[in-house]
């Protein structure tokens, strides 16, 4: 391992001591704070809170004092229950009492009649129907107590004084909560209506309509927002599903190990393509935009915030927000699947902004450091079949002259016939990519050239010997010369212009599939390795324009940290949009099959429509996680099949 590492290590094994220790003293708790996991902390803050109201439309005067007397009611029935329990439990200790004194009449009462029973004794009836009626009274006294009440062992227990007293104990504190409690719903209704008095006049007041203007503006901006976020997460919705089914399809074809499980994690240190640092920072902020936008859209549907905050380890790594789960099951659907669309939505938005910013801000003000054509591969080694027959691995032209991934050649000098320069000198200066492909068209196999690059800030010149090309590629080639280095990135853009096709993606487009290998070059260029970009890349490009003033080094970390916010955002919120529970997009599908349900069974219950819209959600839900668990295991099974 490499210091960077040890570095990393040690900071997390401070970072586990401290919240260990904060926790076991009371100190996460004294500052708001919690465990999440056992190892993330929940840092809950009144001031998000405040800062998403304000965003949402800031609640009048009057609302505020709305939403207290709705607490207060909420308060009210919590004390309206604990008084009925207060009663049961007075009228429990009754029950038991009397069916104590009945039980212990009861062997008595039973002996005077087997006694009569004996003698003949005229009264044997009278007594037979007496101990019947005491017997079916202890019944109903038995069933009137829950099997599984505190007061049930009491029916059992012999007589005594520890089993009277316990009773006059509970009696006694029943009796004394039922006071306490009604004695507080009087103080809380009588709150209640003092408040309502303080709404009527804040309501006429001048300052509470003009708050009111500005808060109902705010609120249809957000609802118009949130509907139009519905939008979007459908769409992303069905090209994720239709994107999983079609790589079900070609997955098979891959070789075993290449997709590896933790590559489907967006976690930084654990997915080996993000990398940590810009990882933690990008990952933070999406779900910092993630959840605050949740809770912009619950505050600005009328629902309560139960609590915002920041989640930490070692560094801030993304935010929480608790709503009032209650309120959010029973609101309309299209309130509640305004609240799940927008955050993944809102990732969706800020990474179109963000790649922006990335692409014309920053792709735009590079250019090549030289003039010339970047080889951004240099091909080691073939192995060739020579003249008697063997197979020997050989370094191809372009390894042995010393050329580095990544340089950018500029001329190349024929030593020998025939001549390469387009204007029939032996010299040519290589420009561009083109002029690159059109010189290797001119060599012959086993030409000598010289070639001259640069790299790194210096400049190389070695004089080579090209192979016959068809010993590479076939006889289609036969007599071509073969350096042994290529100028191409994915989707065949020329490495020297990856910048440009960043900034100015539509100059690359000429058809359907263009455009599609352009969508796609954005989001591949951590697979291509080409973010963070390694020294060898950056050193062929130089920065101009008003960026100069960066310097290098700056540039490229805001161009890098740029690049994982728009990564991780529209990967948070694609995935978030896949119409699978416990995803933003599961509840949205549900909500909308319920919809679909409800127009076409106009006279089926709600509840029923619920319960099949939720089963259809949950059979998605598990043909998606199959999808997505194909991802390992189809190319085994391709491998077995032979495909």
């Amino acid at each position: 391992m490499n210091i960077f590492t040890w570095i990393t290590l040690l900071i997390f094994i401070v970072y586990f001591a401290a919240i260990y220790s904060a926790s076991k003293s009371g100190w996460l708790e004294r500052h708001n704070m919690s465990l999440a996991m056992g190892f993330i902390v929940m840092w809950r803050t009144q001031r998000g809170k405040e800062m998403i109201e304000s965003l949402a439309g800031r609640p009048t005067e009057a609302d505020k004092i709305r939403e207290r007397i709705a607490e207060i009611e909420s308060d009210l029935e919590k004390e309206d229950k604990s008084l009925a329990e207060a009663r049961v439990d007075e009228e429990m200790v009754e029950v038991v009492r009397e069916y104590r004194v009945k039980a212990a009449s009861l062997p008595a009462l039973e002996a005077d009649l087997r006694e009569a029973s004996n003698t003949d004794d005229h009264n044997a009836d009278a007594l037979q129907e007496s101990v019947n009626e005491l017997r079916y009274e202890l019944r109903s006294l038995d069933k009137r107590i829950d099997p599984k009440s505190k007061f049930r062992g009491m029916l059992r227990e012999g007589e005594g004084e520890a089993v009277n007293e316990e009773l006059e104990e509970l009696m006694e504190s029943a009796q004394v909560r039922q006071g306490d409690i009604s004695e507080t719903m009087g103080s809380q209704r009588l709150q209640i209506s003092d408040m309502k008095e303080e709404i009527g006049v804040l309501e006429r007041s001048p300052e509470n309509e003009r708050q009111m203007r500005s808060t109902r503006r705010r609120q249809r901006f957000w609802r118009g927002y949130g509907t139009l976020a519905i939008g979007i997460v459908s769409i992303f919705m069905f090209l994720m599903l239709g994107l999983l089914v079609w790589q079900s399809f070609i997955v098979v074809q891959i070789p075993p190990g290449v997709i590896q499980p933790q590559q489907m994690l967006g976690l930084p240190g654990v997915n080996p393509v993000i990398p940590l640092w810009y990882g933690i920072f990008g990952l933070a902020v999406a779900m910092l935009v993630h959840e605050f936008a949740h809770g912009i859209l619950t505050r600005a549907g009328k629902m309560t915030v139960k609590s915002l905050g920041l989640l930490y380890m070692v560094v801030p790594i993304g935010a929480f927000v608790e709503p009032d789960e209650e309120q959010l099951a029973h609101v309309d659907r299209g309130r509640r699947s305004r609240v799940f669309a927008v955050g993944p939505a809102t990732n969706v938005i800020v990474a179109f902004l963000v790649v922006g910013i990335f692409a014309w801000g920053f792709m735009d003000n590079l250019e090549q450091t030289e003039e010339g054509v970047v080889l951004n591969r240099v091909v080691e080694w073939h192995v060739l079949t020579l003249e008697d027959g063997t197979e020997t691995k050989l370094s191809t032209p372009a390894n042995t002259s010393g050329m580095q991934p990544w340089c950018t050649l500029m001329s190349i000098t024929a030593l020998e016939a025939p001549p390469l320069g387009e204007d029939g000198s032996n010299t040519s200066v290589i420009k561009s990519n083109q002029d690159f492909l059109d010189t290797m068209g001119r060599t012959h196999a086993r030409q000598e050239v010289r070639l001259n690059w640069y790299w790194s800030g210096d400049y190389y010149e070695a004089d080579v010997e090209l192979w016959d090309k068809g010993e590479v590629y076939g006889d289609d080639y036969s007599g071509q010369g073969y350096l042994g280095a290529g100028s191409y990135l994915i989707y065949e853009v020329p490495a020297g212009e990856y910048p440009q096709a960043l900034a100015h993606p539509m100059d690359y487009v000429d058809d359907g599939t263009s455009f599609r290998n352009m969508t796609f070059l954005f989001i591949s260029l951590p697979f291509a390795k080409l973010q963070p970009p390694s020294p060898d890349v950056t050193q062929a490009f130089e920065v101009t324009g008003s960026m100069a003033v960066l310097g290098d080094t700056v540039f490229w970390v805001i161009a890098n940290l740029l690049y994982w916010i728009f990564w991780l955002n529209i990967m948070v919120g694609i995935f978030n949009a896949l119409p699978a529970i416990p995803l933003d997009g599961g509840y949205i599908f549900r909500d909308g099959i319920s919809w679909l349900l409800e127009k076409l069974r106009p006279n089926r219950q709600a509840s029923e429509l619920d319960t099949t819209a939720t089963k259809v959600t949950v059979a998605l839900s598990v043909l998606i996680l199959f999808l997505i668990m194909w991802q390992f295991i189809g190319p085994w099974v391709g491998a077995a099949a032979g495909l």
